[in-house]
């Protein structure tokens, strides 16, 4: 299963050797990298929970989109918003939960030269294990720190996004969950290393 924060499409691309098919997030150039993920022709990476997409391995080991059902949870996400001279987006996990992620790959985008600006991370993860009452923290670039970040629970097979600390709270205790403190110093920007 691949969780995405945002909808990508196949792009094609004519090399000498035929057309290969790939989602791309992130930006090519000085300061920034794109992340491609091949795929096959007319892939559509849906907003949300996609059950019928999986990530595999090419021959040269790295990761691609496959069209297959899978328990495993895997996430696509992009912390690209605005114009990043507000705030550079990150995405960021709680210390403790730290360890229940597995990077895959990672891209980025910038603004200004090589990113002098600001820039945004785009990540592909793997969840190890069964995640139990975790929350990820994906602050877009350009909001500004007086913005909201999105937040996700994750809970079992379950993926559920938040666009604001408040609905999240009322969530919390709804659910009568323990609330994290998501104001804390302890959210680490996510996975500077690619491990597969």
């Amino acid at each position: 299963m691949l969780y995405s924060n945002v909808e990508c499409k196949a792009r094609s691309k004519e090399m000498a050797f035929g057309t290969i098919h790939f989602i791309a997030l992130g930006e090519y150039g000085r300061g920034r990298r794109e992340m491609r993920l091949p795929c096959p022709a007319g892939t559509v990476v849906s907003k949300g929970m996609n059950d019928n997409l999986t990530i595999g391995i090419t021959k040269s080991g790295n990761p691609r989109i496959n069209v297959n059902k899978e328990d495993t949870i895997f996430l696509l996400l992009s912390s690209e918003g605005g114009y990043t001279r507000k705030g550079s987006g990150w995405i960021g996990s709680w210390t403790k939960n730290h360890a229940k992620y597995n990077l895959l790959s990672k891209g980025n985008g910038a603004d200004g030269l090589a990113g002098r600006i600001g820039t945004w991370d785009v990540v592909l993860l793997h969840i190890l294990g069964t995640p139990q009452n975790d929350w990820i923290r994906v602050r877009t670039s350009g909001g500004g720190y007086g913005t909201d970040p999105e937040l996700l629970y994750l809970n079992g097979k379950d993926v559920i996004s938040f666009k604001s600390v408040a609905d999240a709270e009322m969530f919390i205790d709804q659910a009568g969950l323990d609330s994290p403190d998501f104001k804390a110093e302890d959210i680490k920007t996510i996975f500077k290393d690619v491990t597969w």
